[in-house]
């Protein structure tokens, strides 16, 4: 590879040997390297964030935070260090952390350039984590975010998550991404009929289109982020759905106390399909909760939420226990539900839109956050340029 492919806190993909000894969610310092018969020499830095598995034993590697170490760092053969980094490589694990630190030291004492940029790795790989209800309503933000790329077949994008930063824990969670663009922009949006802005009765935090091609043009999401309007801290987040090739539309309400509220019943009733034998969907209601820890949010860490997912009407067939708390032997893992829900299998039917922003309406005046996701195909006739509209 080029030096010249790492650029400055720049995301990269790159072909690597997917390591076993890496751990889901647990981000490591990357060094590249140039190696010769004789020699190897220290080219970049980065960031390593193992993502999903990949077949039976293998995990894919999302690199990004690159930077080119100019010039770069030879380390003398016959050394500890050497030897240290031609046997991980020759083994295809990891240095222990001891090494590892021993090798970032000598990166740093090449140069002034070098140690800065070895210091602003540092600083950006530190834990970033934020405890308190405010840190479970991101946490719960970026799980609606994490499973609305799966569904939207997305994965690689998902390494954008743990790129979280913002200057204030009480902000939504997409401000705190890089992609995120200005509300205001939102209305030369494609899908921006899923709000009405304009009119001041929902208020647009931030909003992001991704998509497989970089110009966001074809099939993609547009992710929305909203909160209730006012002084009062959210209660907690749901996650709406629509997909309009297939008028498609879910709800999915986080529960940490194993209840969910009346409204989720409301929309079920309201937006529920009409009963169709020759319907093939394993669920034509909308409504379905999510039941997860009570967890703080950290943005290098795991990105889904533990928890299953259950269809709301099959919940309340189920009688109440003693404690008031919910129980279903049925149920869906994150990655079925995002699945199933890309496929357009799972929701209510001949959804658009209209019906869409009336279900956010009704989320937002129980005083709870939404991410909004639109799974949609943009002309690219009629493609926008946001590049130059970001939050941070």
């Amino acid at each position: 590879m080029q030096q010249q492919t790492f650029q400055q806190d720049g995301l990269i993909a790159l072909d690597a040997y997917p390591y076993r000894a890496l751990k889901r969610g647990k981000q490591c310092v990357a060094v590249f390297v140039e190696r010769s018969t004789e020699s190897v020499t220290i080219v970049a830095l980065g960031r390593v964030v193992p993502g999903d598995m990949s077949g039976a034993s293998n995990r894919n590697l999302e690199f990004d935070f690159c930077r080119a170490v100019t010039p770069a760092v030879s380390i003398p053969p016959d050394t500890e260090i050497y030897f240290s980094v031609t046997s991980a490589l020759e083994s295809r694990t990891t240095l222990p952390p001891d090494h590892s630190d021993k090798v970032l030291s000598v990166i740093s004492q090449s140069s002034k350039h070098a140690a800065h940029e070895v210091e602003c790795l540092r600083s950006q790989t530190e834990p970033n984590t934020i405890t308190g209800n405010a840190g479970f309503l991101l946490a719960c933000e970026q799980d609606a975010v994490a499973l609305s790329l799966k569904a939207a077949n997305l994965h690689a994008q998902l390494s954008k998550l743990s790129t979280w930063a913002a200057d204030s824990p009480d902000l939504p969670f997409i401000t705190g991404l890089a992609e995120a663009h200005e509300p205001e922009a939102f209305r030369a949006c494609h899908d921006h009929q899923v709000l009405r802005s304009e009119q001041g009765e929902i208020q647009v935090l931030a909003w992001m289109r991704l998509a497989r091609d970089k110009r966001s043009r074809g099939p993609g999401v547009t992710l929305v982020n909203v909160r209730p309007v006012g002084d009062y801290e959210p209660t907690g987040v749901d996650l709406v759905y629509l997909n309009p090739k297939f008028g498609a539309l879910a709800l999915l309400h986080y529960s940490s106390d194993r209840t969910f509220p009346q409204y989720v019943d409301e929309i079920d009733r309201r937006y529920a399909s009409e009963e169709d034998p020759t319907d093939p969907r394993l669920a034509p209601r909308p409504g379905f909760v999510k039941f997860t820890t009570y967890r703080h949010f950290e943005a290098s860490k795991e990105r889904l939420l533990g928890g299953n997912i259950h269809v709301a009407s099959d919940l309340r067939g189920w009688e109440r226990r003693h404690d008031g708390q919910f129980a279903s032997q049925r149920h869906l893992s994150n990655s079925t539900f995002a699945a199933l829900l890309g496929g357009g299998w799972l929701g209510g039917r001949k959804a658009g839109y209209k019906q869409a922003r009336e279900v956010i309406e009704l989320v937002l005046q129980t005083n709870r956050a939404v991410i909004i996701a639109v799974h949609s195909d943009w002309n690219s006739l009629a493609q926008h340029s946001f590049s130059n509209q970001r939050l941070f």
